[in-house]
């Protein structure tokens, strides 16, 4: 449990808690991520798992852009495709997000406000797994 701080505001038209401070109140076991496939998370499940925390099976990369201050990763499985949003918190070597590569990710699901979601990786550990394909 914890108590936040903070001001409202707003980013990319979703309602923020800005400059945010933190305080824990006890421990509790860290919240268990719902396994979805990509169609599922690319609509949030027709909006039922807006800002849900999911874990996607495992995708390709197909493409990756910089749009300051954030890193785009383009990831697909079969036809579905999605865009997985690594932002600056998380500090991630952005050459190893390369297309072709294997990735599994854990994160929030956040709406791009024309009826698809995002998916954004919280800066927790093992939130992102990259790996080759099989030769």
């Amino acid at each position: 449990s914890i108590i936040v701080l903070g001001r409202t505001g707003t980013a990319r038209g979703q309602p923020v808690l800005q400059g945010g401070l933190v305080q824990t109140l006890g421990a509790k076991l860290a919240p268990i991520p719902l396994p979805v496939t990509l169609a599922e998370a690319i609509t949030a499940l027709g909006g039922t798992l807006d800002a849900a925390l999911v874990e996607l099976p495992t995708a390709t990369i197909t493409d990756t852009a910089t749009v300051t201050p954030d890193f785009r990763v383009r990831i697909a499985v079969g036809s579905d495709t999605m865009t997985v949003i690594l932002d600056q918190l998380l500090n991630v070597q952005r050459q190893t997000f390369g297309p072709g590569r294997l990735i599994n990710v854990r994160g929030v699901l956040v709406p791009t406000g024309t009826g698809t979601w995002l998916l954004k990786p919280r800066p927790v550990a093992g939130e992102i797994l990259l790996t080759n394909p099989a030769p």
